[in-house]
Order: structure tokens, then C-alpha cells, then sequence
């Protein structure tokens, strides 16, 4: 019989987090038995991985996929849903997701219970690293985190999937380890699907969302409000500069577009943006800050470009093109600013007429 669930753990080159991910796992994982399969598909890892996962065998069950080579990160995301899970229910795990003791018993009650349902949607904690990385965490991890991503009540049924999508820390359901999805879905929608490239738009950044909406949203869903699950902002693998600026200056805003055609409500779409500009306004800054002179005609193209595409976009790219005051007009347009900003606060607040208004008027 095969299982109800299974869990696809990604990895590249990074076993220091992975040893400490699957110890968090494998055991909850052998508790539960039949009713999970676990498999780890690493990315032509040229690191210790290889003998991690020997060691690990002593952790719990849990089957394993080597690449030939490298196919990128997020090819490899899709690879095990849609090519080696043989359970109903797929979950992509990251190798800095680390289950809360007792979580996978959880899911996998939820899921026995709501069989009809194509997603399920999981609550999660977000810790800093390396400050609040465990050394070791067998059986699960329950140590220091920063905050919850969402209000840890109010578990319960969702009447359409996109109603999960809002801004804030849920982050517009961009995170895979969130979304538990009936494998079928993976597989019919991916068929025929050639991801050769990563983070260059909506698809293939945010390939499990973009599917999500493309398949089930406005089906039913379950939020699963009490946390899963630890994940560890600064960890990710995509956090270099220059995937940060494609994310937020061309994937999420594609991403935003779709949810859009898809028909999601006006205040929606503008909570999305609000949250993608409020990331996108630092990126802008810090890119212009950091960038050596002679890369920076490319960088004004990936913004020009990122304006272009989304308009909406402009005036936070503008905003952080002064801010970063990284050449002679944006250091002119910030001291004209301040001077108008000075002058304003002046002539309505502190000059004798204003004082003399304001006195009458109280």
C-alpha cells in the first residue's frame, strides 16, 4: 500500500544544515511508519553529503536520489514530487526546516482526516541564523525563534486556497515547506514542464506557488494554524545579492501578475505589492550601495527592466535610487529633498505665523 505521505528533502552542497535537518526528521519519520516515505535528492553534492547520509541511516528511514549533475535548485525542487514520490501527499522540505517534536504525527493526522482536499496549508516559525541554529536537534527541535509567521490559532478550513494569500510574514504563500499538495497535482501540472533555468520569473522562483494558483485556487483548503516546523532567515540558498535583486525586481512581481489573472481581489494584489515593495525599496539601496561602478550600467537595466514590467514598481525603485545616494544626482535629489522636508517642517510647524495659527486654532 503506498503511503499517505511523502517528504522531499532538496539539498546542495550543504550537509552541516542537512545533518542537523534530518535529525529533526528521521525519527519522526520511523515513528510514523508505512504512512511516510522520506527521500533526500541531492544536487551532485561535492561536500561530506554522501557520507552524512550513511550516518544518517541510524536516524530513521529514508531513501535517497543523486543527481548526475548539478540541474540547478529549482529543477531539483519539482524533480521529487513529480518523479520519485509514491505517496498521496507530497512536502517539500528545505534542509533548514526543522520539525517541531511531534509535528509529522500531526500532518499526518490532519491529512487522514481531510483526504478530500488537494492542499493543506502549515504554520512556522522563523528563527535568525546562525544565532539560533541548534547544534544537533534529534527528534525535533523546539529552541529560540524570532516570531511566529502567523497567529498560532485558529486552525480550521479555508473556503478558497487564494484566501491564503496575503502579505506580512505568510509572504504572499511563496514558501514550498508551507504547502502540502496532492502529488497528482505535482505531477499533472510539471508533465511536460522543462525548468531549465532558476530565478528569472514567477515560475521558476516560486515554481509550487505558481502551481498552486494555476491548479487549486479557488478549491478548498485546511490551515494548519499551530507551528510545524522552524525555518531559519539567513540560511536559504538564495541569498546572495544578485538572486535577491531577481527575486524581488522580476520574480514576485511576475508572481503578483499571475495571482492577478487568476482573479485575485484588488486588496489582495495591493498587500502583495506593498509587501514586495517594502522588500524591494532595501534591495535597490543596497545593490546601488555595493555594486563596483562598472557593474552598475547592467544593474540600472535590471531596474529600468523591473520598472518597465511592473509599474507599480517605480516609485519604490526611485525612492531607493535616492536613498542609496551611490551617484551625483541621487546625492543631489536626497540633499533636495531634505532641504524641501526642512523647509516644509519649518513653514508649517515652527515659524512664528505657524505657531500663531496654531494657537488660535486650539
Amino acid at each position: 500500500m503506498p503511503p499517505l505521505l511523502t517528504i522531499c528533502v532538496a539539498t546542495y552542497n550543504r550537509a552541516s544544515y542537512l545533518r542537523v535537518m534530518l535529525q529533526a526528521l528521521l525519527p519522526q519519520a520511523a515513528a510514523a511508519g508505512d504512512e511516510v516515505e522520506v527521500w533526500v535528492i541531492d544536487n551532485h553534492s561535492p561536500d561530506e553529503t554522501a557520507a552524512l547520509l550513511v550516518e544518517a541511516a541510524d536516524w530513521g528511514p529514508f531513501r535517497t536520489h543523486r543527481h548526475p549533475h548539478n540541474i540547478g535548485p529549482v529543477p531539483n525542487i519539482i524533480y521529487g514530487p513529480k518523479n520519485l514520490a509514491n505517496g498521496e501527499y507530497s512536502w517539500f522540505l528545505g534542509d533548514h526546516n526543522l520539525l517541531l517534536p511531534g509535528a509529522l504525527g500531526r500532518v499526518v493526522e490532519v491529512l487522514r482526516a481531510r483526504r478530500n482536499l488537494d492542499a493543506i496549508y502549515v504554520n512556522f516559525r522563523c528563527a535568525t541564523y546562525p544565532e539560533q541554529w541548534p547544534a544537533s536537534a534529534l527528534g525535533g527541535h523546539d529552541g529560540p525563534f524570532a516570531y511566529t509567521a502567523n497567529p498560532p490559532e485558529g486552525s480550521g478550513p479555508v473556503a478558497r486556497w487564494s484566501d491564503l494569500i496575503r502579505g506580512g510574514t505568510s509572504a504572499i504563500c511563496t514558501q514550498a515547506y508551507a504547502h502540502i499538495v496532492r502529488t497528482s497535482i505535482w505531477r499533472d501540472f510539471w508533465n511536460g514542464r522543462d525548468l531549465r533555468v532558476s530565478h528569472t520569473n514567477g515560475m521558476n522562483t516560486y515554481p509550487h506557488t505558481w502551481m498552486l494558483a494555476a491548479t487549486v485556487f479557488d478549491r478548498p483548503s485546511w490551515r494548519v494554524a499551530e507551528p510545524v516546523l522552524t525555518i531559519f532567515n539567513g540560511a536559504q540558498s538564495w541569498g546572495d545579492p544578485a538572486t535577491v535583486a531577481r527575486v524581488y525586481l522580476r520574480a514576485l512581481p511576475d508572481l503578483i501578475s499571475w495571482f492577478e489573472t487568476r482573479g485575485l481581489s484588488y486588496a489582495q494584489v495591493v498587500a502583495c505589492r506593498n509587501f514586495n515593495n517594502y522588500q524591494v525599496a532595501g534591495v535597490v539601496r543596497n545593490l546601488l550601495v555595493d555594486a563596483p561602478i562598472v557593474n552598475r550600467p547592467g544593474l540600472m537595466r535590471l531596474l529600468a527592466g523591473a520598472g518597465w514590467s511592473g509599474r507599480w514598481l517605480w516609485p519604490v525603485i526611485w525612492r531607493g535610487f535616492i536613498d542609496a545616494r551611490a551617484s551625483p544626482l541621487s546625492r543631489a535629489l536626497h540633499r533636495l529633498g531634505q532641504f524641501t522636508a526642512d523647509s516644509s517642517r519649518y513653514l508649517l510647524h515652527h515659524c512664528r505665523p505657524a505657531r500663531m495659527i496654531r494657537r488660535m486654532w486650539s
